[in-house]
């Protein structure tokens, strides 16, 4: 027996219903680490901690708009139709999301780096490490990046060759 790939029932449906819960555990984890941030008695707040804190911001929204377009993209092979304009706007909210990520990688790399304890890659008890998180993100929104253009060529074929019959 073939797997379905895309319609009901298919694999496509498994990824957005995980793509849903994602989005929803995404958006609750969010707000119940800023309340813990900002309402938790904790340490002093300072201008790195408030900096830091606009870094989460930032990079946990561009996670959870990258889930949401992901799930944009998953629910037009439900029809299944993913050559569309539609989707190549969700490729490029991906990588746009994917190099904020990227960046605030980057610079909170530099806020908390601390050379006693910086690896390229590590591994412990508690799994596999890396203190170079930003090149995964610049990775995937490179790739993203061109999987847009891609995407925005077929989809020009796909309208020429629809005019043409």
């Amino acid at each position: 027996m073939e797997m379905k790939y895309y319609g009901k029932g298919s694999l496509s449906s498994l990824l957005k219903l995980t793509l849903d819960i994602l989005l929803l555990l995404g958006v609750l984890l969010f707000f119940f680490i800023t309340q813990r941030t900002l309402f938790a008695k904790q340490e002093e707040v300072t201008v790195v901690l408030a900096f830091v804190y606009f870094l989460f911001l930032v990079g946990g929204t561009s996670l959870i708009f990258i889930v949401y377009n992901l799930r944009k993209i998953v629910q037009t092979l439900l029809k299944p139709d993913p050559f569309t304009y539609g989707n190549v706007k969700s490729l490029k909210n991906i990588w746009i999301g994917c190099f904020l990520i990227a960046a605030c990688y980057f610079i909170n790399f530099f806020i908390n780096f601390n050379k006693e304890t910086f690896e390229i890659i590590y591994i412990s008890t508690k799994g596999i490490h890396t203190d170079f998180e930003f090149f995964i993100f610049l990775f995937a929104g490179l790739f993203i990046l061109v999987l847009e253009k891609v995407f925005k060529v077929a989809v020009e074929y796909k309208e020429d060759h629809d005019l043409t019959i």
